[in-house]
């Protein structure tokens, strides 16, 4: 397009810029024009409005009303003159040149108030009022009779000026657009012409054509900026021209030499083929080894961390450990870096057997090919029972210690577990023998008690009888024979024997029930029973271990219990839940005796309910509460508060694994120190057929 071309887009901007600055220049000019034509008014309209009220005021004193008029009329004819009014001090017009012309009474209202001259530009008019002073005029009074009311049109004037502006910027802009013209011709001559010349040869000299020079017998050598921009222009191709001629003897010789040297590369490349070959067999054969050594590193790798084996690799002429793998960082809660660093430091991570204490991460070279089960002890107060075994090996020719360490938390819960179990099937199969032999006499006491009672049935009837025939003798007058018996009955206190004998063989005969349910509970309790889940009477299982663990509370506490009279059976190991509920029935006896102060008892609470999929039970105490620092820590293996001897810090923990691990549910624990804790165990309800109750 035309207009892509700097030639033609410079004389269209410098023409543009031209007009609109001559324009601009003109129209600016125009408003102080119209300001002065408006001032001009102005001062008219006064001159006019001042020989009016001397007319009217002090030339003419008793003029009347067809004179002013007349005065009015005349000064309403004079040129650029539209109105002219006077009006008195109410705002009544007294005479005006036009009846019908429109008066803007506001501004006549202004200057009689303000007693000044008031003036308003409207719509191409200039509006003048201008107060009329009558004959006993005081300045100090203000008095004024009216005001002279004048319109200036200056839309003639308007018009007038208008026009002539207009003519003055047809003009200008006529001789701005020539004189652009002009200075666009020159500019071609003068620029554009040269530049194309010059872009020009840039073309061929980018066609490969180094020989091209510009013409400088044309204006060029003129000492200008474009005669300059040509000069500088062939010095640069003559440059270039130099260089290429250069550059191409360069590449022959380059070229040559490059063909030299590739002939010896291709003997270098035979003798580096036949080397590579070697090599490349020889790289092989150590990646097989490299491969089944890393296949085997692995296998052990797995194997280990598979039986949770914790490896440490311990440097002797480093002093610290150089390798550990996932099992050994999981044990420490630590990482390879930290086990490194924390090497052979005193009291990390110490490792208790019985009476002594060892640093895990410091072994004795001496204690090598030994093992021994202590327990761990981590740096944030955590414990867990651990086996460790030293053995040597080489590695890159050097003696190192491995220490193998296992978590043996589940195998000592295992064990104490197994132990706890065959307790309770010892004392079950002696809780049935005892109970063998305890209902035999219990039965013949029973029996006999029962007899006894029925006996004495017998003798109140024969008593009766007696009193029947003693009120006949009295009547036949044998008082011998009834002093006798008197004195019988006297000595055989036969009236407290009526009533206590029978009280005597109730008490006998409850206290043998009491013995019965007993031994029945321990057996219950106590019963290994099935391998199996059954559907067991949670209800049941409270009242039994209330029963067998009433000598841990009874000194202490009240037991109180809540149970849920329609509760459905829960399919579990019933034994392991009569030891958890028995677990936490003594646990809570214990923390109410700790409570300071002699005969105060507390209170227990056992509490179950149906929430849900879930069987629920509550174990409440109003003991002495567990600090907040220790509640995280209860379920952990081996953590007690209780003094040496009175806990191993095992209960809770199998608890939580009977819960947890074997039947699916929870357990938690809300305690506040001071005021007690509750544990609260929830098992899962499953499809149980009713019957075979614990």
């Amino acid at each position: 397009m035309l207009l892509q071309r700097l030639g033609p887009r410079i004389a269209l901007l410098m023409t543009v810029a031209a007009v609109l600055v001559a324009v601009g220049g003109v129209g600016l000019s125009y408003f102080p024009m119209r300001r002065t034509v408006f001032e001009q008014a102005a001062r008219q309209a006064q001159t006019l409005a001042d020989a009016i009220h001397y007319s009217l005021e002090v030339s003419s004193p008793g003029t009347d009303e067809l004179t002013m008029r007349r005065l009015v009329e005349k000064s309403g004819t004079l040129e650029n003159v539209a109105l002219v009014a006077v009006l008195d001090g109410a705002g009544r017009v007294r005479a005006a040149s036009n009846d019908r012309a429109s008066i803007n009474l506001d501004i006549v209202r202004e200057a009689v108030r303000d007693n000044a001259s008031r003036s308003l530009e409207k719509t191409g008019r200039y509006i003048l009022a201008s107060p009329m002073h009558g004959r006993e005029f005081s300045h100090a009074r203000h008095d004024v009779a009216g005001a002279v009311y004048l319109e200036m049109d200056m839309e003639p004037l308007l018009a007038e000026l208008g026009g002539l502006y207009g003519t003055i910027l047809a003009e200008v802009a006529l001789l701005v657009g020539v004189m652009s013209l002009f200075a666009v011709g020159i500019l071609r001559r003068l620029v554009i012409n040269r530049l194309t010349q010059v872009t020009e040869g840039l073309t061929q000299v980018r066609a490969g054509q180094l020989d091209y020079r510009l013409p400088l017998d044309t204006g060029q050598s003129r000492g200008d900026e474009i005669g300059d921009l040509a000069q500088h222009f062939n010095a640069m191709v003559q440059d270039l021209q130099e260089r290429t001629t250069a550059q191409n003897r360069a590449e022959a010789e380059l070229q040559a030499a490059y063909g030299e040297l590739e002939s010896k590369v291709a003997a270098r490349t035979r003798e580096l083929a036949r080397a590579n070959s070697e090599l490349s067999a020889q790289v092989e054969e150590r990646r097989q080894v490299e491969w089944r050594l890393q296949e085997h590193q692995m296998f052990l790798s797995t194997v280990l961390d598979g039986i949770q084996a914790g490896i440490f690799v311990f440097d002797p002429a480093q002093g610290r450990m150089v390798s550990s793998n996932s099992v050994a960082q999981a044990l420490t809660h630590m990482n390879g870096e930290e086990i490194s660093e924390e090497s052979c430091r005193d009291g990390h991570l110490d490792f208790v057997v019985q009476d002594k204490t060892m640093n895990l991460l410091c072994p004795d070279w001496s204690e090598q090919d030994s093992y021994l089960e202590g327990m761990v002890h981590l740096p944030d107060g955590r414990t867990f029972p651990a086996s460790r075994q030293l053995m040597e090996i080489i590695i890159d020719g050097q003696a190192h210690l491995v220490q193998i360490v296992f978590d043996i938390t589940e195998r000592r819960n295992l064990e104490r577990r197994l132990g706890m179990a065959q307790k309770l099937e010892s004392i079950g199969l002696l809780a049935a023998g005892i109970a063998h032999e305890i209902n035999t006499p219990v039965q013949y006491v029973g029996d006999s008690v029962r007899f006894v009672r029925g006996a004495f049935s017998d003798l109140s009837a024969l008593l009766d009888a007696h009193a029947v025939l003693r009120a006949r003798a009295v009547e036949a007058g044998l008082d011998e024979e009834l002093r006798r018996v008197d004195e019988a009955l006297a000595e055989a206190d036969l009236e407290f024997l009526e009533e206590e004998v029978p009280k005597a063989c109730a008490r006998a005969l409850d206290g043998l029930d009491r013995v019965a349910r007993i031994v029945q509970a321990m057996k219950n309790f106590s019963h290994p029973g099935s391998e199996e889940r059954k559907p067991t009477d949670i209800n049941k299982a409270v009242q039994n271990t209330v029963i067998v663990a009433r000598n841990e509370w009874k000194y202490a506490a009240e037991v109180e219990t809540d149970l849920a009279p329609e509760l459905p059976l829960v399919s579990c190991y019933a034994a392991d839940i009569n030891q958890v509920l028995l677990n936490m029935l003594v646990n809570a006896a214990h923390a109410i005796s700790d409570v300071p102060g002699e005969g105060v008892r507390g209170r227990i609470t056992i509490s179950t309910s149906q929430q849900g999929a879930f069987v629920e039970i509550r174990v409440s105490d109003t003991g002495t509460g567990i600090p907040r620092e220790n509640l995280e820590r209860i379920f952990d293996p081996f953590f007690t508060t209780k003094p040496v001897g009175k806990g191993t810090g095992q209960g809770l923990t199998i608890a939580h694994d009977i819960v947890v691990n074997k039947h699916g549910g929870s357990i938690d624990v809300e305690s506040q120190v001071g005021r007690g804790t509750t544990f609260t165990v929830r098992l899962p309800l499953e499809t149980a057929e009713q019957g075979g109750l614990a």
